[in-house]
């Protein structure tokens, strides 16, 4: 079947090279574009050999490219250019495999078939070509494999960092950035590269690219350098987003490409090694992605962009205003997500780790108790769900936070409703978990289950619940210290050395669980006996070993209360 040629105008597709698609001439636009129609008529059932199938090698790499350009993701059209890829593909070189990975790439469209049919042949023309290949065409075969998921430690990259070391002289500012991210994700922390990479970036500091590209080149050098903060690229940077930030202030929305940048100047700020406070860059990029209400879309940034904003919220938000007020709108954004199952992003957002750590860090920063509460509610009430789920440490984070967020007098009835049942969910599982827990965390735990108890106001409004939540409380303490006076008993038995006794239990702790133990009034004997004669004994061995003085204070308030002084 003989095939006709491609149209001369750059990008168009010819009509017969993508069977199931008619291209339509639209009136007002002289573009082409394609329009999905049905594979077959219903009256006619006979099977057809696509006319892409009978392309050589350079036709079809041009027709993946003109497929891209035009939006094409026929998952039948791109099997076949796979297909006709790996039957041809000893005759291939190294720009048309680099066509065909990226362009099978950005339409997602992949295998491992043709990932190991193209990796071959790369291989093979490394090894054998004496012909030096394009260091364009490397970087971005390298990129495609990285993005299509194969493993970093292939040989593959080996040979393709080899030989684009060769050809790297004098790369473009497209090239440099591309490869310093191909770097960062192959954890090569190569200097010459990189300091190569950031050279062609600084040149280009008068593309219209040029914020995106020094962006990507920061992130990368934080990840494997991150002891080297680039003074005079992170310099340049700051001045173009200004620029770019200024442009952008009279529109609606912050442009896709420079919310990336932003995202990955904070990415790299957080990262630094040694630094003592928020750069002015990181500030400019907080604020480019804080903006007035309504201005720019978070829904498309990873978890991980998600994470950098909470640890920068985490370690200035207490002395940076413009930080700390990215803590609502994550949690909000955060919120969002939880009632999208749909995206795939939302998805990988419930992680409980993720989820824990922005609130951790931004739940401080929500200016009043009632934007607090509202912005943490939905997302307490979806961690109290998977209680059962947690670790120990993580269930310890989520107490926290629940008595921060619902340990306040003032609330409406709905809210105090809500706080009440996920403080009985969490209380029955610290009941069914407590005999396993560590017993460095039983304080903690305690405290926490302490401030999640009503006060005397809300307690009159609702006398019931507030005395089941008592009980509850009780045998959670109850059990605590029943479980605590058997383990100091038994080392005082064993007689055990003071130091392998605090690398379980330590003054600190046990003060601060005494000191719950005398708010409550709750007296017991047996674990009150233990506690005494474990804190005398080896010569008072564990007291004098307390390092925070208002520990004595609370083991002489706390027995003094419960009688036992």
């Amino acid at each position: 079947m003989r095939v006709r040629a491609l149209h001369a105008q750059p990008g168009a597709l010819p009509r017969r090279c993508l069977a199931g698609h008619t291209v339509v001439h639209r009136s007002f636009s002289t573009a082409l574009q394609l329009v999905p129609v049905p594979w077959a008529a219903p009256s006619t059932w006979t099977w057809q050999r696509h006319v892409a199938w009978d392309l050589n090698d350079a036709r079809l790499a041009r027709l993946a490219q003109a497929a891209v350009a035009h939006g094409v993701r026929d998952p039948f059209l791109w099997r076949t250019i796979r297909l006709r890829a790996r039957a041809c593909v000893m005759s291939l070189n190294v720009k048309e495999v680099a066509m065909l990975l990226g362009s099978s790439v950005k339409v997602g469209l992949v295998d491992s078939a043709f990932l190991l049919a193209m990796g071959r042949r790369l291989e093979t023309l490394l090894c054998w070509s004496s012909r030096v290949s394009c260091v364009s065409d490397l970087i971005i075969c390298c990129n495609a494999f990285l993005r299509a998921g194969m493993d970093i430690r292939a040989p593959i990259f080996e040979s393709l960092l080899r030989s684009i070391a060769c050809s790297f002289a004098r790369p473009s500012a497209f090239e440099a950035s591309l490869l310093a991210s191909c770097l960062a994700r192959l954890r090569e922390a190569d200097s010459v590269l990189l300091a190569g990479s950031e050279q062609a970036v600084l040149r280009s500091r008068a593309s219209p690219q040029f914020g995106q590209q020094a962006a990507m080149m920061l992130s990368a050098i934080a990840r494997l350098q991150p002891g080297r903060r680039p003074e005079v690229l992170a310099e340049t940077l700051l001045e173009q987003l200004r620029d770019d930030l200024r442009a952008s202030s009279v529109a609606s929305a912050v442009p896709e490409a420079l919310q990336r940048s932003l995202l990955a100047v904070v990415w790299a700020e957080v990262r630094w090694k040694g630094v003592k406070g928020p750069s002015e860059l990181l500030q400019c990029a907080v604020e480019g992605l804080a903006g007035p209400p309504g201005r720019g879309c978070w829904r498309s940034f990873s978890p991980s962009s998600l994470r950098s904003m909470a640890e920068a919220c985490r370690r200035w938000g207490h002395s940076c205003v413009a930080i700390s007020t990215l803590a609502p709108r994550l949690l909000g954004e955060l919120s969002v997500r939880l009632g999208n199952t749909r995206c795939s992003l939302s998805k990988s957002s419930r992680d409980p780790e993720l989820l824990l750590a922005c609130l951790q860090a931004a739940l401080l920063f929500c200016k009043g108790p009632t934007t607090r509460r509202k912005a943490a509610e939905k997302l307490l009430t979806h961690l109290s769900r998977l209680a059962p789920e947690l670790r120990a440490r993580q269930l310890v984070t989520l107490l926290e936070l629940s008595a921060v967020n619902d340990g306040e007098t003032e609330a409406e009835d709905a809210e105090i409703a809500a706080a009440a049942e996920r403080a009985t969910t969490l209380r029955s599982e610290v009941y069914r978990r407590i005999g396993d827990m560590p017993l460095r965390m039983l304080p903690k735990v305690l405290a926490a289950l302490l401030q999640l108890l009503p006060s005397a106001a809300v307690s009159a409004r609702n006398r019931e619940k507030d005395d089941r939540g008592q009980q509850q409380f009780a045998a959670v303490l109850r059990r605590a210290t029943g479980r605590l006076a058997m383990e100091l008993n038994e080392a005082l038995q064993h007689n055990d050395d003071t130091v392998q006794n605090q690398l379980l239990f330590d003054a600190d702790a046990l003060g601060e669980l005494l000191y719950v133990c005398a708010d409550r009034n709750y007296s017991d004997d047996s674990f009150l006996d233990a506690s005494r004669k474990w804190l005398l004994a080896h010569d008072s061995a564990v007291l004098r070993a307390a390092t925070r003085d208002v520990s004595i204070v609370h083991l002489l308030h706390s027995f003094a209360v419960l009688q036992e002084a």
